[in-house]
């Protein structure tokens, strides 16, 4: 079967995006520094809707395997729009070969369609992809620092 990428409404399909969404979410690391995954729905849904958010879903045989999301703005420094990724995940038993190689090429060729110009992708250090990226064209250009923070502490 062929993997298939499709642009979908976030709300439609958030059954499925939390089943595959909670082995991100640990596959990441978030749960250990963030606790239990709360996804704000509503807030994904007004950034789709006003064309700030770009949600892909990544299917194989109609059964969803993966997604990606980007955040869509214009820059403030030009006329380019730019594409910051929120995910890009693919379940582990779909990472053969060149898959998400080629899943990138696509989306990359979507968001072109969309009018972005300029595209960004983030990668934690505890799943270093910097590698994967590289070989796809991309530089280095910025490093980011995180710090949680809590009340009272």
């Amino acid at each position: 079967m062929d993997i298939e990428i499709k642009e979908e409404k976030i709300l439609q399909i958030m059954g499925e995006i939390e089943e595959i969404g909670k082995r991100n979410y640990e596959e990441a690391g978030f749960s250990s520094c963030l606790g239990e995954m709360d996804i704000n729905n509503e807030q994904y849904a007004l950034l789709q809707d006003n064309g700030n958010l770009f949600f892909f879903s990544i299917r194989n045989g109609g059964k969803l395997v993966g997604y990606a999301f980007y955040f869509f703005a214009r820059s403030y420094m030009g006329i380019n729009y730019l594409a910051e990724n929120g995910a890009f995940y693919l379940v582990p038993e779909e990472r053969k070969g060149f898959t998400a190689n080629k899943l990138l090429a696509s989306l990359e060729k979507l968001l072109a369609e969309k009018g972005v110009q300029y595209l960004m992708h983030r990668t934690r250090t505890a799943q270093d992809l910097s590698h994967f990226f590289e070989r796809a064209g991309f530089e280095l250009t910025e490093k980011i620092y995180s710090k949680i923070l809590t009340l009272g502490v």
